[in-house]
């Protein structure tokens, strides 16, 4: 404390004696805020002026670097027992000894400068005078004569380790570094195969800019063979710095650079820089491991991709058949393989092997339900009709019913041929008149017998698709109507026929016509009591608008979850869904009707189906079996079974089959109704 007292100097400020620290090297006077409140109260109770700051936008600077911010400046005046001087002062809180600058010193006569003679002496040589005196001392990164060897235990197993997660704020600048490196023939590219791998460590310097890049060879330390000198102590090492005067300091870190390695040994120091930023710039190879470059590891010399494990091409047929050992289905076998597999294309492959796996296509579940395609509603009564037969208890009948009043003419028939359904529709047709067309099914309405009638009368004959009942779903939903009817009537002992009138009678859902209404203009009389009124004859007022809203909403709440399914053209390979399952097919033609194909079997049978009884063959369709789960062969329909359907027209063999003797086999006269083919 002795040798800092004559650097301090009492001063009289504004009549208060203040002792200050004299800093020659400040360039600003400083005046602690407790010292300056201070000041204030002796002022208030001396009542003399008042003291106050003004404000300032200066900002101080101490030493080591750090900025202070002053509460204010004022200007006081202070004097020596030499001199008087204002000067000017900044208020900081963040200073508690007062401070007089450099300037403030000579005014107040307490510095003085002193001229000093100088003696010339020989200048010391500047940096740049070293550089033109030693020019290739100090070009490059300079390197020590001779290559250094890495001695390696063989028994340990080699190690490689995958690129570690780079900041996204650093890539640019690790970048750039590894470029300078390489440059600077540090480190160079390996474009072979390695043993070892290293993990690269990055850390950022003090200097943001600057980054330290250095391996991290735990593993590869172990396999090292080390040499082992003796280390000098810090005493020997300081006791040979006695005496010296100047040192030059040496970046430990960096002079390894300035040591080759050989060969052999430089591979062993390999580090993975990582993937490259774009897709393009990896080899063909490997950009189809592109999507998982961030999860790609080693273990125990299995290539992983997370936690799943790279399949090779070899192997991956093998590991598809493993998959499907239990014929999980499509998306089951998707998340398996997604559990324990990676390879690219997995997917694709997985679909591929399911879609054209025999075994499982011949038990897939049925198409999604298409989008509902309602007939029209006629304009007139009894203009478009649907057909049926049924049967009840053995007996069997005969329902036409109007698409447009919904009325039932149920009929009962001594057998199915088209002779008694023909004798039985003449007879309604000439009660309530000849439809335009009819909506039927193939047995017995497909017959040439029906077909010549329907042309002679002057009706159009539509029928649906084998297996598809919803095609005529309004005969089908009337059968199943009059069935319940006929049967509750037989069971409780009621005439069915007056069961019929009263169903006839009775208002369509929706409706306040009854079928009878629409159809006949009135209400027929049954044996429920009703007014005279109620028999009146009345036309029915927007009835075909009423039918269509009611149409169009059936038809709204049943296109919910129905999916369009793509159209077929003549040749697609196709599977048939039949009752033993699904079969393989090839679609011959489009019929008129919608969603309607004429296709044939691998029996070679024709069969006509609806859209959603068929479903595409992949593309690359092919028969598989357990032992090949791909075969390259195109699709073979032969061998594959038969599909039975009551629209199979027989070929020309089945049409001249002969007995051993060469008689000419002749189907039943009971018979000629149907078309037989071959189980």
């Amino acid at each position: 404390m002795q040798k800092l007292m004559p650097w301090f100097s009492s001063i009289t400020v504004d009549n208060t004696l203040i002792q200050f620290k004299l800093d020659t090297g400040a360039e600003a006077n400083v005046l602690p805020f407790q010292v300056f409140k201070s000041m204030v109260r002796k002022a208030r109770r001396g009542k003399r002026t008042k003291l106050s700051l003004k404000h300032t936008e200066t900002v101080l600077m101490a030493y080591g670097g750090a900025r202070l911010k002053p509460e204010g400046m004022l200007i006081l005046t202070c004097s020596t027992a030499r001199a008087q001087a204002k000067l000017t002062f900044y208020v900081s809180k963040h200073s508690s000894v007062p401070i007089l600058g450099r300037e403030a010193c000579e005014q107040l006569s307490l510095i003085k400068r002193v001229e000093v003679d100088t003696l010339n002496v020989n200048r010391l040589a500047t940096k740049e005078d070293l550089l033109i005196q030693h020019p290739t001392v100090f070009d490059g990164l300079g390197e020590f004569d001779g290559e250094y060897h890495i001695h390696i235990d063989p028994n340990i197993t080699p190690v490689i380790h995958g690129c570690r997660k780079i900041p996204l704020a650093i890539l640019d600048r690790l970048k750039d570094t590894l470029d300078s490196l390489l440059q600077a023939d540090v480190i160079t590219r390996v474009t072979e195969p390695t043993s070892w791998v290293n993990s690269l460590v990055v850390t950022e310097k003090k200097d943001k800019n600057k980054l330290r890049v250095c391996l991290d060879p735990s593993d590869l330390n172990k396999a090292i063979l080390r040499q082992h000198y003796s280390i000098p102590t810090t005493d020997e090492v300081l006791s040979k710095l006695a005496g010296k005067k100047i040192f030059s300091v040496l970046d430990e870190k960096d002079g390894y650079w300035q040591v080759k390695l050989d060969e052999a040994s430089s591979l062993l120091c390999t580090h993975s820089q990582g993937w490259p930023h774009h897709k393009k710039q990896v080899d063909l190879r490997m950009a189809q491991f592109w999507p998982v470059r961030h999860t790609v590891s080693v273990r125990d010399g299995i290539l992983f991709a997370g936690d799943r494990i790279i399949i090779p091409s070899v192997l991956r047929q093998e590991m598809l058949h493993q998959l499907h050992v239990a014929h999980q289905g499509m998306q089951r076998t998707k998340a398996l393989a997604r559990r324990h597999f990676y390879w690219p294309g997995m997917i694709r492959d997985i679909e591929q092997m399911v879609e054209t796996y025999s075994a499982c296509q011949q038990f897939q579940p049925r198409n999604q339900r298409e989008p509902l395609i309602s007939h029209d509603v006629p304009e007139l009564p009894w203009l478009k009709l649907g057909a049926d037969i049924f049967e009840i208890q053995g007996q069997s009948y005969l329902l036409i019913v109007d698409y447009f009043s919904k009325y039932p003419e149920v009929l009962n028939i001594s057998d199915k041929t088209a002779h008694t359904v023909i004798r039985k529709m003449k007879s309604v047709f000439s009660r309530l008149g000849i439809p335009k067309e009819i909506v039927c099914d193939h047995v017995p309405f497909a017959s040439q017998e029906m077909h010549s009638f329907a042309t002679s009368w002057g009706i159009q004959l539509t029928h649906s698709s084998p297996g598809y009942a919803q095609s005529n779903g309004l005969a089908e939903r009337n059968v199943k109507t009059v069935k319940q009817v006929i049967k509750k009537a037989q069971q409780t002992g009621i005439d069915p026929l007056l069961a019929l009138l009263t169903l006839r009678n009775t208002p369509v859902t929706g409706m306040e016509y009854s079928p009878a209404q629409m159809l006949m203009g009135r209400v027929l009389r049954s044996t429920l009591p009703s007014s005279s009124s109620i028999l009146q004859p009345a036309v029915p007022q927007n009835a075909h608008s009423v039918l269509q809203d009611l149409q169009k909403r059936q038809q709204q709440y049943y296109n919910r979850g129905t999916r369009r399914l793509p159209e077929l053209s003549p040749g697609t390979t196709v599977y048939m869904e039949t009752a033993q399952g699904w079969c393989p097919a090839v679609v011959t033609e489009e019929r008129g009707e919608p969603r309607s194909y004429n296709i044939v079997a691998s029996s070679g049978q024709h069969y006509r189906r609806n859209r959603r009884h068929l479903r595409r063959t992949p593309v690359c369709a092919q028969a598989t079996s357990d032992a090949d789960v791909v075969d390259e062969d195109p699709p073979d329909l032969s061998g594959m079974g038969t599909a039975e359907s009551m629209d199979s027209q027989p070929s020309s063999t089945l049409n001249s089959t002969h007995t051993r003797s060469g008689r000419v086999v002749r189907p039943p006269e009971r018979f000629k109704d149907f078309q037989m083919g071959q189980r």
